[in-house]
């Protein structure tokens, strides 16, 4: 058992809970466990005419010890990638815990990982793995916050790059290093471990963007200004996070889809940031 969790947040969702996911309830087709990637030709895929239409909402993850955690076996390359998305916070995070977004592990319970945005006590954003003890911090509030880690094994090299909602440019941050994690075996999103331990988010989560390639400033600075892809050249996955009933989907056209990690969910529809689809 995880150590104290925060509050249950704020706010009812328009969408309402989905409890039980895994046994169905509604919602989109879960990852294929175990699939392999082998021959799949990624980029150039998506269209965006087959993406949730309206306003940007978001999914609120606030299920106790990770209960709302999701995750895939079809992660991408955890030693070349950029993964980007919309975060917002719910409550101010206690000293004893953290809120982890999305993070690379291998099989529960993880004995290797690399957490690649994740709140540490002051709620600020940092970049850490199992090894690797130099933090890159961004601090934040309980609004909206763009958030992108570029990670290349060739050095390596990390970094961080965040704005909050409404901001006009990207801060970054260098310096951190992620060594090489050949033993990756999922992609983690709304927790940490699967086994539930006390980094589970509470907050909204919202176009989650993953490609295996180290995208630029100037990329993610367009990246930030709308939900959907920008760049589709190695783009891996896309997970909008608009509603419950679809919010397992990867919209990416690669069929990487989600699952939950447990039943009994209570995922929500959310408000989200205020930027175009």
């Amino acid at each position: 058992g995880g150590l104290g969790g925060g509050t249950a947040g704020t706010g009812g969702g328009t969408g309402g809970s989905a409890g039980g996911a895994a046994g169905g309830g509604g919602l989109g087709g879960g990852a294929g466990g175990g699939m392999t990637d082998a021959g799949r030709s990624d980029g150039g895929t998506f269209d965006a005419g087959t993406q949730d239409a309206g306003p940007v909402t978001a999914i609120r993850f606030g299920g106790g010890m990770g209960l709302d955690g999701l995750f895939t076996t079809q992660h991408a390359n955890p030693d070349l990638r950029t993964v980007a998305g919309w975060f917002r916070l719910r409550v101010n995070v206690p000293t004893t815990r953290q809120e982890c977004v999305w993070s690379f592990e291998d099989d529960a319970p993880s004995s290797a990982y690399q957490l690649m945005v994740n709140t540490f006590q002051m709620n600020q954003w940092e970049s850490h793995d199992r090894s690797e003890g130099g933090f890159l911090f961004a601090p934040v509030d309980l609004g909206w916050w763009f958030v992108a880690e570029t990670n290349r094994a060739a050095g390596p090299a990390t970094a961080l790059y965040w704005k909050k909602e409404g901001a006009s440019a990207l801060n970054v941050t260098t310096g951190n290093t992620h060594p090489a994690f050949p033993n990756a075996t999922r992609f983690l999103v709304g927790t940490d471990d699967a086994t539930g331990q006390n980094e589970w988010t509470d907050g909204d989560i919202a176009g989650i963007k993953v490609w295996n390639a180290e995208l630029s400033k100037a990329e993610l600075e367009l990246e930030a200004q709308r939900l959907s892809p920008v760049r589709t050249l190695d783009l891996f996955a896309y997970y909008p996070l608009q509603t419950v009933a679809t919010m397992l989907q990867d919209q990416s056209g690669n069929g990487r889809n989600l699952s939950p990690i447990y039943t009994g969910g209570t995922w929500s529809q959310q408000t989200g940031p205020a930027i175009p689809r």
